[in-house]
C-alpha cells in the first residue's frame, strides 16, 4: 500500500465526509476536496521538474497544510521534510542544506528568517503560505497524476537531534510507515466515526501516525495552533473530538487550569500520551479528570510506538503489582519485537537494568547521509533506543533513563551538547555542563551549569536571554548554577548525575522564583 491509496480508497468510500478541519485557517475539507487540493499541488511539483526521491520542505506552524504536503509527497514520490519553524535560523539552514530541498513550503511570517538561507541556495524555489499555495491550487490542474511510486520510496524524512548536536534526517518509506500504522490499527480502536484532535507540531510523529491512522478508516482531523487548556477543552467539546494523542505537558496545564469542569469532554473514547516522561501524581489526577480512557505510548522517531499501555492497566487501586503498572509504559505492541538486553545483547531478567531495543518491518532504514550514526545505531535488524529500562515477570517496561545524554521536555529532544557549545562560546563562560532534571510539568527542565571565566560576573538572567536569542525556546534553559568547579572523574569527566542530585534542591527554588509551582525530583544516586 502506497499512502496516497488511503486518498483514493476515502475518495470512493467517504468522498464528502469530513477530512480535515483547519482551525487556524478556518476551513473544512472533504476527503474530495483533499485529494482535488492535493493532486493540484502535486501536479505543480511534477511540472516544476521534481522526481521521484526530491525533497520537499515546509516551515509553519500547525496548519491543513501539513498534512496535504504528505499526501503530495505520496503521490508525487517526493520526500517531505518538516523543519521545526522554532528552531534557529542556523539550526534551519542545517536541516535544509542537509536535506537538499528543491522545493520550500514556508509560512508568512517567517519568510524573513529563512529569506538569508534561500539567498544561499538560489536552486530552491521557494513558495510563500498560504497565499502563493492556494493561488496554485486555484490554477492548476486537479487530474490524477501519472507518477509510480513503489513502497520502498522515502516518505518523510523527520529530523530528530543526535548526540553530537546536529539533528538527524530519518528515513521512513512508505513500507515502514505502512507497518507502524498497521500496528497501531490493530491497537487502537477507530473508526470512520471518529474525529481526532492534533496539539502536536506537524514538525514531529505525534500528529503523524493519528493522522494516518485515521486516514486509514476514514476518520477526521481536526488541527490547532492555540495550545492555551481552556481551548483545548473547548475544542474537543464543540467539534465532538472522540480520540486525541497529546503529551503530558498538555495534560499537566489542563489539570492545572481552573474552569476545566466546565467542559463536556465526554466525547472522548481515548487518549494517549507519550514523548516525556510523565510524574505519577499528574497522572494520578488525569485519570480523575478525564476517566480510564487514558493509554500510554512509548517509542521513537525511527520506530514510530513499540509499547502500549493500555486504559485498562492504569489502575489507581488494586494490588501493589497493578497499581506499579502506572509507572511502566506497557508492553509491545501487537506485531512489533521489543525487548530489554544487556551490553551483549542478551534479555535482561526481571528486575535488571538494559536497553530497549526494537526490530520489524516499522523500523526506519536508517539517517539521511549518516552511515556512522546508522551503524550505531542499527545493528542486525535491531534498533537501539538509546533508553535504559528494566522488565518485570509479565513483561512490562520500566523506562530508567537514556544512554544517551538528550534532555527530553515537554515532549521535544534537546541535545545538551549544543547548548554546551553555544554556552562555550560566551566570552565570560569558561566552561558548562547542561543537565536534564526530572520535573513534573516538562518531563525534563534543561539546566546549565557554569563555571565563569576569573573576575567575571555574569548573572542568570544575562546567560538565559543569550541562549534564547539564538535557541528554540523549548532548548533554552529552565535555570543556571553558577559553579567554581565541577565534580568529576578522576579522567576529568563530569559528573552530570552528581550535579543532578547536589543542585536539585537550588534548582526547585530557581524555578518557583520564576513561576514555575512544579516540584522538581532528584536523581536517583
Amino acid at each position: 500500500m502506497i499512502f496516497s491509496d488511503l486518498l483514493r480508497m476515502n475518495l470512493e468510500y467517504y468522498p464528502q465526509k469530513e477530512a480535515i478541519y483547519c482551525e487556524p485557517c478556518a476551513l473544512r475539507f472533504t476527503y474530495k476536496d483533499l485529494n482535488r487540493r492535493v493532486n493540484c499541488i502535486c501536479n505543480m511539483l511534477l511540472e516544476k521538474g521534481l522526481k521521484n526521491g526530491d525533497r520537499i520542505c515546509i516551515i509553519s506552524s500547525n496548519c491543513h497544510i501539513h498534512p496535504e504536503l504528505l499526501m503530495t509527497a505520496a503521490k508525487g514520490g517526493f520526500s517531505l521534510v518538516e523543519i521545526d519553524h522554532r528552531l534557529s535560523a542556523k539550526e534551519i539552514e542545517y536541516i535544509i542544506k542537509d536535506s537538499e530541498p528543491r522545493v520550500i513550503f514556508v509560512a508568512k511570517g517567517l519568510t524573513d528568517a529563512i529569506f538569508p538561507i534561500v539567498c544561499k541556495l538560489p536552486e530552491l524555489d521557494k513558495i510563500e503560505l498560504p497565499g502563493e499555495y492556494e493561488e496554485i491550487i486555484a490554477s492548476y490542474s486537479d487530474k490524477e497524476p501519472e507518477v509510480v511510486v513503489k513502497d520502498t520510496d522515502i516518505i518523510t524524512l523527520m529530523y530528530t537531534s543526535g548526540t553530537t548536536g546536529q539533528p538527524k534526517g530519518v528515513i521512513y518509506t512508505h513500507k515502514n510507515l505502512r507497518a507502524a500504522i498497521v500496528n497501531l490499527a490493530a491497537t487502537l480502536e477507530v473508526s470512520a466515526d471518529d474525529r481526532t484532535l492534533h496539539t502536536s507540531p506537524f514538525s514531529h510523529i505525534a500528529p503523524i501516525w493519528p493522522f494516518l491512522l485515521h486516514c486509514f478508516h476514514g476518520g477526521s482531523s481536526v488541527i490547532i495552533d492555540n495550545f492555551n487548556p481552556i481551548h483545548i477543552l473547548s475544542t474537543i467539546e464543540r467539534e465532538k473530538i472522540t480520540t486525541w494523542n497529546t503529551i503530558p505537558l498538555l495534560l499537566g496545564r489542563i489539570i492545572d487550569t481552573e474552569g476545566k469542569d466546565e467542559f463536556d469532554c465526554s466525547s472522548l473514547r481515548w487518549v494517549t500520551y507519550g514523548a516525556s516522561p510523565i510524574a505519577k501524581p499528574l497522572l494520578e489526577k488525569a485519570l480523575s479528570f478525564f476517566g480510564n480512557i487514558l493509554n500510554q505510548v512509548y517509542g521513537t522517531t525511527e520506530v514510530y510506538i513499540v509499547t502500549f499501555l493500555h486504559a485498562r492497566d492504569h489502575m489507581l487501586k488494586g494490588s501493589e503489582k497493578e497499581v506499579k503498572r502506572l509507572e511502566s509504559c506497557g508492553k509491545e505492541v501487537v506485531n512489533t519485537e521489543t525487548i530489554v538486553v544487556h551490553k551483549d545483547g542478551q534479555r535482561i531478567n526481571s528486575g535488571e537494568i538494559g536497553e530497549v531495543i526494537t526490530r520489524g518491518g516499522y523500523v526506519s532504514p536508517g539517517y539521511w547521509k549518516n552511515e556512522e550514526e546508522t551503524r550505531q545505531s542499527m545493528k542486525e535488524g535491531w534498533f537501539y533506543t538509546g533508553d535504559l529500562a528494566t522488565v518485570d515477570e509479565e513483561g512490562f517496561i520500566y523506562i530508567k533513563g537514556r544512554r544517551k545524554e538528550l534532555i527530553n521536555t515537554g515532549g521535544e529532544n534537546v541535545s545538551p551538547r549544543e547548548i554546551e557549545d553555544l554556552l562555550h562560546s560566551h566570552k565570560e563562560i569558561k566552561e558548562a555542563a547542561v543537565v536534564g532534571i526530572p520535573h513534573d510539568q516538562w518531563g525534563e527542565a534543561v539546566t546549565a551549569f557554569v563555571i565563569l571565566q576569573d573576575q567575571h560576573a555574569l548573572s542568570e538572567e544575562h546567560l538565559l536571554a543569550f541562549c534564547r536569542e539564538r535557541l528554540a525556546g523549548y532548548k533554552c534553559p529552565k535555570a543556571a548554577v553558577f559553579l567554581e568547579d565541577f565534580p568529576r572523574t578522576t579522567s576529568g569527566k563530569i559528573l552530570k548525575r552528581t550535579l543532578g542530585n547536589q543542585y536539585a534542591n537550588k534548582i526547585y527554588n530557581v524555578l518557583r522564583k520564576s513561576g514555575s509551582d512544579q516540584s522538581v525530583k532528584k536523581f536517583a544516586v
